[in-house]
């Protein structure tokens, strides 16, 4: 029974997935890649067209640099984008954070890991999820809308957000919870401090979640 009670009132850590769990730049950069040969654009590298969305370049901006500056390709972009930032074709492009699941499971015995995050596509998420080894990791599996501060409210005895972007870190401050911001996905440090973090770290597996969930 007191295992029982112990395990009911384990506190709760919700994890972002995209850029916290796994790894999305190359398939960001692939769509984008690809829709700039559909379109006569001409693709910056990766390594000049990531730190610009990682520092929330406006996607006008990152067009423009592109050859892409016209309304009409422009929207043709911005629809194909989102139509295909979730086909399998490019999900297969992300890949496990290092360290990750393992710093996750370390924890597992005393903390519930959840994940709480926002797609579209709920079995294809799921697909990747087993593509990727990751159905046993997480308690609860919560898909979430652009405001995630309702979603992230409904995990039970929640204690800490862990996320990339400030739709996690505003939705903490909100909540009253406190947040951890990863610097593995879209966002730069210089962006993300913007949000007022509770604590910044590299990745989930940097976490030393002992001593953060003491404070």
């Amino acid at each position: 029974t007191i295992q029982r009670t112990f395990f009911m009132h384990k506190p709760a850590i919700a994890f972002d997935f995209d850029g916290t769990i796994i790894d999305i730049s190359r398939r960001d950069y692939a769509v984008y890649h690809d829709l700039m040969q559909d379109l006569s654009g001409s693709a910056l590298p990766f390594g000049i067209y990531w730190p610009m969305r990682r520092k929330r370049t406006n996607i006008h901006l990152i067009l423009a640099r592109s050859g892409i500056a016209d309304k009409e390709r422009i929207n043709i972009f911005l629809q194909q984008r989102a139509s295909l930032i979730e086909d399998v074709k490019y999900l297969v492009f992300d890949t496990v954070i290092p360290g990750v699941v393992n710093t996750i499971k370390l924890n597992s015995s005393w903390v519930t890991p959840c994940l709480v995050t926002t797609r579209h596509d709920v079995k294809r998420l799921h697909w990747q999820i087993g593509e990727l080894g990751l159905n046993n990791v997480f308690r609860d599996i919560i898909i979430a809308g652009k405001d995630k501060t309702k979603y992230y409210s409904k995990v039970s005895n929640l204690k800490l957000i862990v996320g990339d972007t400030e739709n996690d870190i505003d939705a903490a401050n909100t909540l009253g919870i406190t947040s951890v911001a990863v610097l593995s996905g879209i966002r730069d440090a210089d962006i993300i401090r913007l949000s007022c973090p509770g604590f910044i770290e590299e990745s989930v597996a940097s976490i030393d979640f002992p001593r953060i969930m003491k404070q």
